[in-house]
């Protein structure tokens, strides 16, 4: 992930989300990495951005997640871990 940066500790310099989103959690999926819920400044969020380097742009996933959540922990898991989900 060449054009991803970070300046000051924990700013991302590179193409915005399309709003802001706090208190999010980033999980990596394959070489690139998925930002899980948030907040957006006025309740919690459901939502899962795709970050593609390669373009440098932010992709809105079509699956949400199950309950709008932020302040949370996320990590990547096999499928065949949890087959009925």
């Amino acid at each position: 992930m060449t054009r991803l940066k970070v300046v000051s500790g924990s700013r991302f310099i590179g193409n915005r989300l399309p709003h802001p989103i706090y208190a999010s959690m980033s999980v990596p999926y394959g070489n690139t990495f998925a930002l899980v819920g948030g907040w957006n400044g006025t309740s919690s969020t459901d939502t899962v951005y795709l970050y593609e380097p390669g373009s440098d742009t932010w992709t809105l996933v079509n699956d949400r997640i199950a309950v709008p959540i932020h302040h949370h922990a996320a990590f990547p898991v096999r499928q065949e871990s949890f087959p009925k989900c």
